[in-house]
């Protein structure tokens, strides 16, 4: 995410990717929801979140952008989210300020109850939360105020048509 005004990178988004040594690459599509299913999204996730945290306090410069790290709907409903976060932060020494969770709208579609308290906590604790694309599923423009959101990432099929589709 590049800042318009001053042309300086803010947030690099991680995106974990699979080589598998027969098939060859394998896309997240394929790979996330069966880690959701077997139980395994846990592991990975604290993996990648580890794993970004590393990388972003290497990077050089006064300011450094923040890392973006995708987060499962699985993820935020076990309850062990904010320590996974937590232990994440400590052990690369990672300002909470400089990583962003991105949710997609199905996080929205579980209990409430439940995700915006833990969503407003991470917020509090100084994490941002970005909403990916937007427009495509559970979503509508008045949940926008009531969401513990601070970035918000509108899908490319709601947008690529619009100089063609005035509505």
């Amino acid at each position: 995410i590049i800042t318009v005004a001053t042309g300086e990178c803010e947030i690099l988004e991680a995106l974990v990717r699979w080589t598998h040594p027969v098939r060859g690459p394998i896309s997240p599509v394929e790979f996330i929801p069966l880690a959701e299913r077997s139980g395994e999204i846990g592991a990975l996730g604290r993996w990648v979140l580890a794993k970004a945290c590393r990388e972003a306090i290497s990077w050089p410069g006064n300011n450094p952008p923040a890392v973006s790290v995708n987060v499962s709907a699985v993820q935020i409903e076990s309850g062990t989210l904010p320590i996974d976060l937590a232990d994440a932060l400590q052990e690369a020494r990672l300002p909470s300020s400089r990583l962003c969770l991105e949710l997609t709208e199905s996080v929205f579609a579980g209990d409430r109850r439940h995700i915006i308290p833990t969503l407003s906590a991470l917020r509090e604790s100084g994490i941002r939360i970005s909403l990916d694309d937007f427009g495509t599923g559970f979503s509508c423009l008045a949940d926008l105020r009531r969401l513990p959101i601070d970035l918000l990432k509108i899908d490319k099929s709601f947008v690529e048509s619009i100089h063609t589709d005035s509505a």
